[in-house]
């Protein structure tokens, strides 16, 4: 039977389907014996390899009718999945895992959009990786033309059907909060001259009253929701401090259970068996990219969308959200509908100087708005 060892495995989903065999095998890749294991033939192992192909990879980037490589060839020659270490080895691989481009019953994930019952070639897949879904799309197309309360039920309906698979129960939470600035700051008089300050702490860090209150990723103007983040780093970078700031810093307990819509903690695993599963696993990540983008200030209004989602969420029930930070990587942000869910921790507040910024680009393709290969989102 074909096995491949957690050596060769280089995705960390895939790994959690690795089971003890009863005696030790070769791995089919690296020809090493082991007892752990993945197996090829195990039908839930071959539709997440195929979800995660779907993840990571545009259809025209391995489709031959449209000029892409083989399978194979993507397979073997990008290690975001695995680390086979010859061609060869790969097309054995494609062979059983990619037995069919299709949706069938042994296998439950398309590689390929296929045909409608016309005969017309449908739009390409687009690699899930990219945060796009068609349906987020209209949505945020349509709030720039219509009012919010319009497309409430439409979302509403949309969302419903995943509850299960984002509702999350919180409790006994730690979270912190940042605000620029300090409230006082003073000399000593025994540590020759050295500047000392006062942090903001209690109520002067908590959420701001309602009518002080700006509109926010998923508050809008006048609404007091809590953000809070999982770390002191994560809080510091997210109100967008410049080198040379004072920033004070609070932590808060939570009060009570809630329980919360998670975005950030899903797993393609679970959405890998059909490609109905597929597309909501897609929709589902496509918020948590929107929530977790950064926002420039001459772009605010792409927090409608955000703000459509809170009163979508409110309404069947929900306390909050959590999501990716949006400037950390490694950070977790978190909403709550109700800003009495939490309370400052006495002792909690510090300070923190921003000392420098880091800054990381990334190239970007250029296109001529004359191009008609392109459909352009923001005409």
């Amino acid at each position: 039977m074909p096995f491949i060892c957690l050596r060769c495995i280089n995705n960390e989903v895939l790994k959690l389907f690795a089971v003890q065999l009863p005696k030790k095998i070769l791995c089919m890749i690296c020809k090493k014996k082991t007892d752990y294991a993945i197996s090829l033939t195990n039908r839930r192992v071959k539709e997440t390899i195929r979800a995660l192909f779907r993840f990571f990879y545009n259809e025209w980037e391995y489709s031959r009718d449209f000029g892409g490589e083989e399978l194979e060839t993507i397979l073997y020659s990008r290690k975001e999945i695995l680390n086979i270490l010859r061609p060869e080895i790969g097309e054995e691989i494609s062979q059983i895992v990619f037995e069919s481009g299709y949706e069938t019953r042994k296998v439950g994930v398309s590689l390929f959009a296929g045909y409608n019952d016309d005969g017309q070639q449908l739009p390409l897949l687009g690699a899930i990786s990219n945060g796009y879904d068609f349906f987020l799309w209209q949505i945020q197309r349509r709030l720039k033309t219509e009012n919010h309360y319009l497309l409430i039920p439409e979302l509403k309906v949309k969302l419903l059907p995943l509850l299960n698979g984002i509702k999350k129960r919180v409790k006994g939470l730690t979270l912190h909060r940042a605000r620029i600035g300090y409230k006082a700051r003073g000399v000593a008089f025994d540590s020759w001259g050295k500047i000392g300050f006062v942090p903001y702490s209690h109520g002067e860090i908590g959420s701001p009253p309602p009518p002080v209150a700006t509109a926010g990723r998923l508050n809008r103007q006048g609404i007091s929701f809590l953000y809070l983040a999982s770390d002191v780093d994560t809080a510091i970078m997210e109100v967008r401090p410049h080198p040379g700031h004072i920033v004070s810093t609070g932590a808060f307990q939570q009060i009570g259970d809630c329980i919360i819509a998670d975005f950030h903690d899903l797993s393609i695993s679970k959405f890998s068996n059909s490609d109905k599963k597929l597309f909501q696993y897609q929709f589902l990540y496509a918020i948590d990219r929107n929530l977790s983008t950064p926002v420039i200030p001459e772009e605010r209004f792409r927090f409608l969308f955000g703000h459509l989602l809170a009163e979508v969420l409110m309404s069947i029930g929900l306390d909050g959200v959590s999501f990716k930070s949006s400037v950390n990587s490694k950070g977790l942000n978190y909403c709550f509908f109700d800003n009495k869910a939490f309370q400052y921790i006495d002792g909690s507040a510090q300070v923190r100087k921003v000392e420098t910024l880091n800054y990381k680009f990334e190239k970007i393709q250029l296109i001529q708005q004359s191009d008609k290969n392109f459909h352009f989102f923001d005409e």
